[in-house]
């Protein structure tokens, strides 16, 4: 479900944002997450 959402989010933007922007993208959906569970779930993705 969360690395669902991740993994659209980095498509959608040119496969260009970081965990951080992704931080930001994801509150703006009221997904709160850390920065380092963003990384996490990026890092199990490839």
């Amino acid at each position: 479900m969360l690395s669902e959402k991740v993994k659209v989010i980095f498509n959608n933007n040119y496969q260009a944002y970081g965990a951080r922007r992704l931080q930001v993208a994801l509150r703006k959906e009221s997904i709160l997450l850390s920065r380092r569970r963003i990384g996490r779930i990026m890092q199990e993705n490839g």
